[in-house]
């Protein structure tokens, strides 16, 4: 009879089409038993937001007064409305309940959220929760989510059903007053929406671009440095990368930009023969809008020497709908821009006019992306020489 239960995240209005930067998205927390068994009076539910995206503002419209107003013991979030006695009277809301509402107002603490709501007065079928064993919907908490103004798919998680490990804090149900668990995180699958975990997407609407290139759209104008300008498809560069470590450049458009790509919109591949790419590697990278330019940032070390990449936009989603396509190599210890790492280059990062530190993200002398120039850097140049990589056929 005690089969378990499901933890549903029931959007309103729902997420057909995505929502609007700054939208208001009502989210009910709903438990379903399943199989369906015998009703089960509820003493213990925790939630566990830990794996909810930073990003994602939650707030709470519902306040239960316990009974001393205009003071801080409200409850927040739980949902008493399915007790007859709470409808005839709001403020017996929570009375024999204890309540932990921690989760802040602001941007989620993804350290601290554990909510939870235990029964602690004797079995009372008027003031604690039942879960039918019909398999009727007991909605146990309401919340506000905030879509954040940037572009993307956001996690709100009451589950965090990553974390399996039993000494650790997480969600649970519990039934009578010994532990008599119908429900753990561990039994949901991580990505499994009635298991607690529900993707909240944005969609940014530019009427000028919303049919693909054109009319405002931004265009990229060029790549700075290293590269020359370039247009809309590939061109000749002559620049290249020249860390070994946290490669970072700036591809400049023609309009001020409002937010970057989301990862997997603009792709980052190696350059294969016979015109095909490698995999795409821009989870490794960070993409940040300065004004009318992405800055783009390998995160570690992505890109290796004497190899050719492409930045590509395939024009797949409806901000960066305008496609482009640049071309670059790494030449890690390339000083002087010119495709060759040589003496010439070791002595230029040895002796350089560039102080030895700190240094900023564009500086040839600093090889290794630490912010300094260093013996290190001359060492990495040194073990780096020789000739132009030649660039894969079909490209």
């Amino acid at each position: 009879a005690q089969g378990g239960v499901i933890i549903e995240l029931v959007p309103d209005p729902p997420d057909i089409f995505g929502y609007s930067p700054g939208a208001v998205v009502t989210v009910e927390v709903r438990l379903i038993q399943s199989p369906i068994g015998s009703d089960q009076l509820l003493r213990l539910i925790e939630l566990d937001f830990q794996a909810t995206s930073s990003a994602l503002t939650l707030s709470f419209p519902i306040t239960h007064d316990r009974g001393t107003q205009d003071t801080a013991d409200d409850i927040r979030f739980w949902r008493f409305d399915s007790l007859a006695q709470c409808r005839k009277e709001p403020s017996f809301c929570g009375f024999n309940h204890f309540t932990d509402d921690d989760l802040p107002a602001g941007l989620v603490d993804t350290r601290s959220n554990m909510m939870a709501m235990a029964y602690y007065a004797l079995a009372d079928n008027t003031a604690q929760l039942t879960l039918k064993g019909d398999g009727t919907p007991l909605v146990i908490g309401t919340m506000y989510v905030t879509m954040p103004p940037a572009y993307g798919s956001y996690v709100l998680n009451v589950v965090n059903a990553a974390d399996v490990d039993v000494n650790n804090r997480r969600a649970r149900v519990d039934f009578g007053f010994e532990p008599h668990t119908i429900w753990r995180a561990g039994q949901a699958a991580p990505n499994d929406v009635s298991g607690g975990r529900l993707e909240l997407s944005t969609i940014h609407v530019d009427p000028c671009c919303v049919f693909g290139p054109g009319g405002c759209c931004p265009t990229l104008v060029s790549s700075v440095p290293p590269f020359t300008p370039v247009g809309q498809t590939s061109a000749p560069q002559t620049g290249t990368l020249w860390r070994s470590r946290l490669n970072t450049l700036r591809l400049k458009f023609s309009t001020q930009l409002f937010y970057g790509p989301d990862y997997g919109e603009v792709l980052i591949q190696e350059l294969l023969p016979d015109g095909q790419f490698g995999p795409d590697l821009s989870y490794g990278f960070s993409f940040t809008v300065e004004g009318d330019v992405l800055r783009v940032r390998d995160l570690g070390s992505h890109l290796v020497d004497r190899r050719w990449y492409a930045i590509r936009n395939l024009g797949w989603h409806s901000y960066w709908a305008w496609p482009f396509e640049i071309h670059f190599p790494v030449v890690v210890g390339d000083f002087d821009g010119n495709r060759f790492t040589t003496p010439t280059d070791v002595s230029g990062i040895n002796n350089g006019g560039a102080p030895s530190g700190p240094q900023p993200d564009q500086s040839r002398a600093d090889i290794n992306g630490d912010g300094f120039k260093t013996p290190m850097d001359v060492s990495i140049a040194n073990a780096s020489q020789g000739p132009p990589p030649a660039k894969p056929t079909g490209h």
